[in-house]
């Protein structure tokens, strides 16, 4: 065998090795699952001997699926031959193009998968490194569960033609095996990740549709799938407020917080998935009207002396135990006889009305009236408390 002979052999072998290292990638023409692999290295067996080359894979498998749905994803592969290897298949071999077929393996979760690629014409450049490119179609994914699909790359074998300018054949490599090159750690060999979603429900259910202001409300989110309970948080909005309750046994319970009365408010829940849990985000929208609390006025007025000045301690209270706010009117009498009027605003739900005329009659028949002016929180409620006037 002559020198140019067994130099085009070992060129062509290297080339050939360079050239099925682009083997193995698997993708779907729609939304890809993420950015492409990292680098992964193979060895190429020729009859000269083994060559390592540096692969970058890729796929296009969507990045979310539900079960139930099906994909048919097709194979990519790239790969960069150096310019040497390039200026040898031309200049020696006298090639003009390349071209060629690659039948590639894998696994998905553990099942293997295959997939059949081809190297398209390709021209040789005069100068510089070649880009090569091989796709083909791969197959389907059907999954059944939530959870996630990994595609892992595995070994190939490559066919690969050189030809000259006039179509004659240049070289020809049959079945060139590629395994991927074993390494300590070994190496990464994802492709792409598919997240499989499952949809999920919320519900959500109030303790009452109507609620006094200052009365205390639970919301009970409840969250489910067809597969199993999902994990994550709910986030409960109402008027403006936001809390958030971990799901436990598939429920998660809050109380609301204080809202203003004279309105009706959208209680919604919002199931978050937990970052790890397979499930679509979901939520659910109640109504609740809170109207004003009842409340209870007492007025207690002691007994005075002839000279003094007429007085009354004055508490009101809510049903549901909030600080009532706002103000008083309370009313002097004599029997029927209105003597004064006094309006006092309350502080912390108390207040003591004292009125301004000094009360010079001696006797019974004395009483202080006192009704608490309504608010938007508060109802109105009345006391009376009779007193005598002493000598």
């Amino acid at each position: 065998m002559s020198l140019r002979t067994r130099l085009s052999t070992r060129v062509a072998a290297v080339a050939v090795a360079a050239l099925a290292g682009a083997g193995l990638t698997v993708g779907l023409t729609t939304a890809p699952a993420g950015a492409a692999s990292g680098t992964i290295t193979y060895t190429c067996t020729t009859a000269l001997g083994a060559s390592d080359m540096a692969v970058t894979l890729d796929s296009t498998l969507p990045a979310q699926m539900a079960p139930g749905a099906t994909a048919n994803y097709d194979l990519a592969a790239g790969v960069t031959v150096p310019e040497g290897l390039v200026n040898a298949a031309r200049d020696v071999l006298q090639a003009a193009t390349v071209e060629g077929s690659v039948a590639a393996t894998g696994d998905i979760n553990g099942a293997p998968v295959t997939g059949n690629l081809a190297i398209p014409v390709t021209n040789l450049p005069a100068s510089g490194s070649l880009p090569l490119a091989a796709n083909g179609t791969g197959g389907q994914v059907a999954p059944t569960a939530p959870g996630s699909l990994v595609l892992k790359a595995g070994n190939f074998t490559a066919d690969l033609i050189f030809k000259k300018a006039d179509g004659s054949q240049a070289y020809f490599i049959d079945d060139m095996p590629c395994v991927v090159k074993a390494a300590t750690p070994a190496q990464n060999t994802t492709v792409d990740t598919v997240k499989v979603v499952a949809p999920s429900t919320t519900t959500l259910a109030l303790a009452r549709s109507t609620a006094a202001y200052g009365q205390a409300t639970t919301a009970t989110a409840t969250v489910s799938s067809a597969f199993t309970a999902p994990a994550g948080s709910v986030v409960f909005t109402v008027g403006g407020k936001t809390i958030t309750k971990a799901i436990s046994a598939g429920k998660a319970t809050v109380t609301l917080p204080t809202l203003n009365a004279g309105k009706t408010y959208a209680v919604k829940a919002t199931y978050k998935p937990a970052s790890s849990a397979p499930y679509t985000a979901s939520s659910a929208t109640k109504s609740l009207k809170v109207v004003a609390d009842s409340t209870k006025t007492t007025a207690v007025a002691p007994d005075i002396k002839k000279g003094g000045k007429a007085r009354a301690a004055v508490t009101v209270k809510s049903a549901h135990g909030k600080t009532v706010t706002g103000k008083v009117e309370a009313k002097l009498f004599k029997g029927t006889k209105l003597l004064g009027k006094v309006t006092v605003a309350l502080k912390g739900g108390k207040v003591t009305v004292v009125f301004g005329k000094p009360l010079t009659v001696v006797g019974t028949g004395y009483k202080v009236v006192v009704k608490y002016l309504p608010s938007t929180n508060f109802k109105t409620s009345t006391d009376s408390d009779p007193f005598r006037v002493k000598p």
